[in-house]
């Protein structure tokens, strides 16, 4: 539910993470990849991730990776 919320209020990726975490219960551990693709053209917070970890959550910018790359793998662990 707090993804569908998210989706439907944000208009940026941080809003979008903002909305996210707001109601966190803190049982469950996920990563989320947001992309806004509003942002290509400056190159700054295009893919940012949440990972949360029950208690605690932390947010990455992956945009380095991504003109590095050309990609941004997730191999189904932690980056942080």
């Amino acid at each position: 539910m707090r993804q569908t919320v998210a989706v439907n209020l944000a208009r940026t990726g941080q809003e979008w993470i903002d909305y996210f975490l707001r109601e966190r219960s803190g049982t469950h551990n996920n990563q989320w990849v947001i992309v806004d693709q509003a942002k290509l053209s400056t190159y700054k917070n295009v893919v940012l991730v949440v990972e949360e970890g029950f208690s605690q959550y932390e947010i990455l910018d992956k945009t380095s990776m991504l003109q590095q790359k050309g990609y941004v793998p997730s191999y189904n662990i932690p980056y942080s």
